[in-house]
């Protein structure tokens, strides 16, 4: 482990950049601002209620199970001022005007992170958006019950349940109920709800 020059957090001496401030190590430069921000790649709901007028109903690829939740992802500036507060010195931007995004939760198990194509990273929840966030961040595993666990994965800036609340141990799976929300990163949060009852 070593020290980022910019925020001082720790870092792993092989990353190429710091997953709190963003500094790319290499070239010594800080994050851009994001620019607005766009729709989370992911399949679009199943479903006669999601269908719109001249746009074809999305249907779930073949092997992969819809389970009938989904996750919102959206801005929570309340929980960007408290980390903001937190850690003064690190420079994140907060996106004004972004929109709340609906994603799906499809199979099993899903990887909460940010995207990184040279380590070959690619999370289901991609929340690359928010530099706060590292790239292995928290999973989602369904259970028999048809809810879920959430474990964080030991990101650096921890898994919270509530923008007030302590991060959750890593490693520890934490059962989600229909509405709980989960905050990440630096002003990211995510509610898990069930999108209809089960069949």
């Amino acid at each position: 482990m070593t020290e980022c020059p910019n925020c001082a957090s720790a870092a792993d001496e092989h990353a190429t950049f710091c997953e709190v401030c963003g500094l790319e190590f290499a070239s010594g430069k800080l994050p851009e601002a994001p620019p607005p921000p766009q729709p989370i790649a992911a399949p679009a709901p199943v479903g006669p209620e999601t269908e719109k007028e001249g746009a074809p109903a999305a249907a779930v690829p073949s092997g992969v199970d819809d389970s009938g939740w989904i996750a919102t992802v959206e801005a929570d500036r309340v929980f960007f001022d408290t980390t903001s507060a937190e850690s003064p010195d690190v420079t994140i931007v907060f996106p004004e005007g972004m929109t709340a995004v609906e994603v799906p939760l499809r199979g099993v198990e899903i990887l909460i992170g940010r995207k990184v194509e040279e380590d070959n990273v690619h999370p289901d929840l991609d929340l690359g958006a928010d530099a706060g966030v590292s790239r292995r961040h928290a999973a989602l595993t369904r259970r028999a019950d048809g809810r879920w666990d959430l474990v964080d994965l030991g990101s650096t800036n921890g898994t919270r349940l509530g923008p007030d609340s302590d991060p959750i141990p890593a490693n520890d799976p934490v059962v989600l109920d229909d509405g709980s929300t989960l905050h990440v990163g630096a002003w990211t949060r995510v509610t898990i709800r069930r999108r209809s009852a089960p069949e």
